[in-house]
């Protein structure tokens, strides 16, 4: 860590926050505060000037978004892996095949809630269902089996 305020440079500062650091975290990080931190930011091209009290711009291409950090915890996929699993895909959701859109709420990552292993991506309307599945399928499968001979094998019937 570099000991004076003239040795930290805007690109150090704009590394910390594209990987995700929070303004708050630099400015505790190297010593200077959170205003420093926003004007440095703003000066590498990273933010644009704040608009009333909404905050920062943020430049998209320059920073993580917090959807896509909670993403890298969650499931350790990064935007480059979102993009190619996206694209293996088509753009459609791997169980309906409508199509999808990688931007803000465009789609569901679908993974394994046990292993945390990612299976692919899927639309607003797939999703929930199949979590819901997956919690009651041995009562669904049980269900069905005691149900299926009653309700399409009339030979079997008393």
């Amino acid at each position: 860590m570099p000991t004076r305020r003239h040795d930290i440079t805007n690109e150090m500062i704009a590394a910390s926050y594209a990987g995700g650091l929070a303004t708050r975290a630099i400015a505790e990080h190297f010593g200077i505060g959170k205003s420093t931190v926003f004007t440095r930011l703003q000066a590498a091209g990273v933010l644009r000037r704040s608009r009333g009290k909404k905050g920062p711009r943020v430049s998209d291409a320059a920073r993580i978004t917090p959807s896509e950090s909670a993403r890298r915890k969650r499931y350790g996929l990064s935007r480059d892996q979102l993009v190619s699993l996206f694209n293996s895909q088509n753009g459609l959701c791997g169980i309906c095949a409508r199509p999808i859109s990688l931007g803000r709420r465009g789609f569901h990552v679908d993974h394994d809630h046990a292993s945390k292993r990612v299976r692919g991506l899927l639309c607003h309307g797939c999703n929930p269902p199949l979590g819901w599945f997956e919690r009651n399928s041995s009562q669904i499968v049980a269900y069905l089996s005691r149900h299926h001979c009653k309700m399409h094998c009339p030979d079997t019937e008393s």
